[in-house]
């Protein structure tokens, strides 16, 4: 154990550390005096137990309990890409130093529940925009109903959104036509989660979403009549999405079926201007221990009505349909302060309509060969995670079949300790 802090200690000096974002909550941690192991098999990565917290929306957790942490949780991060483009606006740099955001999250009351986000600064860049912004209500059906209304994470694999490689999955935010598929994205809408409370009676859980475009709140323009995010405006995106999945937060197995029906507004005046779209995938997931490794595995489709390929002028309607899958293993070692996570292969595949002009059919974005560490020691310090990531494709920004590598310092801290 001595040479792995020996080992963290050098890449802090190495990388000139500053405080880094972690996706975690410790200040719910601190309030239950527990690690952060107990909701996460390695930050941000959930298991089965920190699944059932995000899909209660923090309902599950005692209100009373969390009144002895301040709410108040601050993140930074710095990271290294050997490819650049970290930031679109300075797309040569290679290392970002400035990812500050703050995060409130807590309870109001015994059955209100809430999270609200806001970076202050990204990739180098100033000014921000909100991350999750929500509110639940947590007492409808005897308490395993609940209300969600905001900027939540919509209905699909926790992986999607919370996983502990730097390239997450593609396949989440798959583009066909003249949109991509928000599967993994904070998005504005009304969400009901049914997550039964007697789960060993019930061992599942249904959660709905009816979300749209997520602009930012503060954005001038989301008030402006010209506005593609306004209702019937061009670029509008309204889905609904839905997952219903096997899962118990005493078990680290979880089984279960996504999807989304939505539409889309063509942004350049086709005869039939909306573009209806849908998907529907499958996943299996294993949380890793020290005698297995954990699995993530999944296969999706998604179809599109119309994509709008070639000119407006042609009033030409055309569909398009892909597929995708992907599998990864993770081993963690050391107690679990260290975990090797292997992405052999993701595949997406099909036809897939251009934005500007004629159909291109052919392979999407195969994302293979994707090998992640990340190190972390709680005595070291609990707030801390040290990441690398080698990748071979064209999700990870790779050319000439060269690894992309990476490296990331994250850090979340509550901002005071304990309230006694």
């Amino acid at each position: 154990m001595r040479g792995l802090r020996f080992v963290g200690f050098a890449l802090v000096l190495g990388l000139a550390l500053r405080p880094g974002g972690a996706s975690a909550l410790p200040s719910f941690a601190q309030a239950y005096h527990i690690d952060c192991s107990a909701c996460h098999s390695m930050v941000p990565a959930l298991n089965a137990y920190g699944r059932y917290i995000q899909s209660t929306h923090l309902g599950a957790l005692d209100p009373t309990v969390l009144k002895g942490s301040f709410p108040l949780v601050v993140r930074e991060s710095i990271s290294y890409r050997s490819t650049g483009g970290l930031s679109r606006l300075a797309p040569q740099d290679k290392a970002t130093y400035a990812n500050l955001s703050f995060t409130m999250a807590g309870a109001i009351g015994k059955y209100v529940t809430y999270r609200l986000e806001q970076s202050v600064y990204s990739n180098n860049i100033s000014g921000g925009s909100l991350g999750h912004t929500w509110v639940s209500y947590n007492r409808l059906m005897n308490g395993s109903g609940h209300l969600i209304v905001g900027k939540f994470d919509p209905p699909a694999p926790s992986a999607f959104s919370y996983w502990g490689d730097m390239t997450g999955f593609s396949s989440a935010t798959i583009g066909v036509g003249q949109h991509s598929y928000n599967l993994g994205s904070q998005r504005w809408g009304v969400g009901f989660n049914y997550v039964p409370t007697d789960y060993a009676k019930h061992p599942y859980k249904v959660e709905l979403g009816w979300v749209g475009n997520s602009p930012s709140l503060f954005n001038a323009s989301a008030f402006d009549a010209a506005n593609p995010y306004a209702p019937g405006g061009k670029g509008s995106d309204r889905a609904f999405q839905y997952q219903l999945a096997w899962a118990r937060p005493d078990n680290p197995v979880e089984v279960g079926v996504y999807g989304a029906l939505g539409t889309y507004i063509l942004a350049n005046g086709y005869k039939d201007p909306v573009d209806r779209y849908g998907a529907l995938g499958f996943y299996a997931q294993r949380d890793p221990d020290q005698r297995f490794p954990g699995v993530m595995a999944f296969y999706q489709r998604t179809h599109d009505s119309n994509v709008g390929p070639g000119k407006a002028s042609e009033h030409l309607v055309q569909a398009a349909t892909a597929w995708s899958y992907g599998f990864e293993v993770d081993q963690p070692f050391f107690g679990g302060n260290v975990m090797l996570g292997v992405r052999p292969v993701e595949f997406l595949g099909g036809l897939q309509a251009s934005k500007t002009g004629y159909d291109v059919a052919g392979t999407a974005r195969p994302h293979f060969g994707a090998f992640d560490l990340l190190i972390r020691d709680p005595k070291l310090s609990p707030y801390l995670w040290l990441t690398a990531e080698s990748a071979v494709s064209a999700a990870s920004n790779a050319s000439f079949g060269q690894p992309v590598w990476r490296v990331g310092i994250k850090w979340a801290s509550p901002v005071r300790g304990p309230i006694k």
